[in-house]
């Protein structure tokens, strides 16, 4: 009857379960961690058992920098095996009782509070009452009895997020001979090998931090028009025109500055040079070249028309203006003019 007292430790052991962060998923999964507990019976005095706890919960797989979670829909599978089984039936079937306090320690995470350790069950929280049969090979119960638990905690900076086991203290209401036998016990994540206690690992769930990488690149201005750009002395310079993207910030085009002058009265190469400057402080920079040149002479226009043969000079009412005479005995060549 002495190892009956322990199975008031029972409580559900919370896993994280990710809220509100759009890129990670949440899966189920389960960990089992031993128990080693210790409890006081009228008489008996304190005795030390073992258990396992299979914790069932929701869990992310990574959580953002500084971002507030919730643990949902977590619960627990107490697991008592075979040589406690005739025992328990003796004072505890059906088993029931009050988890009195329960605690998570978080590493790299809080409460929304600040708190880095948490009682899960503040308040008490209900064991189920959950009869067995006595010629089972274990005895196994659920806490809570149906849904799970929800906790909000806010991840930390960078690095992981870690869950740790910690301490549970339950009651456990038994009957032994008709009379009513009210059994506190306290349990901490390892085992007792005959009396000596063996420590286990108390981590539920490690969590990855996504940390915001580091925006390195700079935005990246695209000019319009021609490039190098040519123009002639007197002509005008008119800009034609630009867009800035930047792979973080998106567009820029209305943050780019412009130095530099044209002036088109001066032959000579210029230049002009855009930047713009991201959320992060890259800098993206294109320039673009304007040169300006002296507008070459305008050379007189070729004489074209009809063309006249014959020998001597044209006669000056020949043909019209623009056409042109061979004369043929000395090869001289005349171009018909408005004067004649």
């Amino acid at each position: 009857m002495r190892k009956v007292a322990f199975i008031l430790l029972a409580i559900p052991l919370i896993a994280m379960n990710f809220g509100g962060v759009k890129h990670a998923f949440a899966e189920e999964s389960s960990t089992t961690v031993p128990y080693a507990c210790d409890a006081n019976i009228p008489l008996l005095g304190e005795i030390k058992l073992n258990m396992d706890v299979k914790i069932t919960a929701n869990v992310p797989e990574s959580v953002e920098s500084l971002a507030a979670f919730t643990i949902e829909e977590s619960y627990s599978e107490v697991i008592f095996g075979a040589e406690y089984v005739p025992i328990l039936d003796l004072a505890f079937n059906p088993i029931k009782g009050t988890v009195q306090s329960f605690y998570l320690e978080l590493d790299n995470a809080t409460t929304p509070e600040g708190e880095t350790s948490i009682n899960v069950a503040e308040g008490g929280l209900e064991i189920p009452e959950t009869p067995f049969n006595p010629e089972a090979e274990s005895v196994s119960f659920r806490v809570p009895a149906e849904g799970g638990i929800d906790l909000e905690l806010v991840a930390g900076e960078s690095g992981e997020v870690v869950i740790y086991a910690g301490e549970i203290v339950t009651i456990l209401n038994g009957n032994l001979g008709g009379l009513p036998l009210d059994i506190e016990a306290t349990c901490v994540p390892g085992s007792y090998d005959g009396s000596e206690f063996v420590e286990t690992d108390p981590t539920l769930n490690v969590i990855p931090i996504e940390e915001d990488e580091e925006d390195t690149e700079a935005p990246i201005i695209t000019l319009h028009g021609d490039n190098p750009m040519y123009l002639y002395v007197g002509d005008a310079y008119e800009e034609p025109g630009y867009e800035a993207f930047d792979n973080v910030d998106g567009d820029l085009t209305d943050e780019v500055v412009v130095t530099g002058d044209v002036d088109t009265s001066t032959p000579g190469d210029y230049t002009l040079v855009y930047t713009v400057t991201d959320s992060s402080g890259n800098e993206g920079r294109a320039e673009r070249h304007v040169i300006v040149q002296e507008r070459p002479d305008e050379e007189p226009p070729v004489p074209g028309g009809t063309w006249y043969y014959g020998e001597g000079e044209p006669d000056p009412d020949l043909g019209k203006v623009g056409d042109l005479y061979l004369d043929i005995s000395n090869g001289d060549v005349y171009v018909k003019e408005e004067n004649g």
